[in-house]
């Protein structure tokens, strides 16, 4: 029953933290919010512009993500229904290790809304290259230190808004406490053909 309990808990989890991948519309904030507080003044750090986020969801795009950090690794598996100008719809499965489902596709309706954005100075932002398994890309790179001293990181590839590639949450003590890492995305060639090597 405790393991049935712990599985539970750990999907629930893993669907919070493959939202963040999937979307930045108006569906309540991630767990371990940044201690900077929301701001929308006209010299908000954020990585993209509203604008941006819109031209980056396109109707058929699917993705692949791994959540790390919750047990044994799961993934998510995405494909946008639907766009129009309020929002979109997407339709999620998730997989186990082997790629086996484990719950029933739902779909779930996102509103276009900013990303987070921060007062300057309350947040690290700045670009940085990262390699993934999706290939290298150059990112917009944010960094945001909670409450209780842990930290929450952000990679946005520049040239695939809107959702970041890569999280990853941090204890105090440096401790991975989740990694939610895009494996995927069909707007991008496989790395071993696009060259790993070089950013995009």
């Amino acid at each position: 029953m405790r393991r049935a309990g712990s599985r539970t808990r750990g999907l629930i989890a893993a669907l919070l933290a493959s939202a963040l991948l999937l979307g930045c519309g108006k569906q309540g904030p991630a767990p371990g919010a940044p201690i900077a507080e929301p701001y929308d003044g006209p010299d908000a750090v954020r990585p993209y512009t509203l604008e941006q986020q819109r031209s980056g969801i396109v109707v058929g795009q699917e993705t692949l993500t791994e959540i790390r950090g919750l047990g044994e690794p799961m993934l998510s598996r995405s494909r946008v229904l639907s766009v129009d100008g309020e929002g979109y719809e997407t339709a999620s499965t998730m997989l186990d290790s082997d790629r086996k489902p484990i719950l029933e596709t739902s779909t779930t309706r996102w509103t276009f809304d900013l990303l987070p954005s921060y007062r300057p100075g309350t947040v690290v932002f700045e670009t940085r290259n990262v390699t993934t398994k999706l290939g290298t890309f150059a990112c917009w790179y944010i960094r945001a230190v909670n409450e209780d001293g842990s930290t929450e990181e952000a990679w946005y590839a520049k040239d695939l808004p809107p959702h970041p590639i890569l999280l990853e949450s941090r204890y105090a003590s440096g401790k991975l406490i989740r990694r939610v890492e895009r494996l995927e995305d069909s707007r991008v060639p496989p790395a071993a053909e696009a060259g790993a090597d070089a950013p995009r």
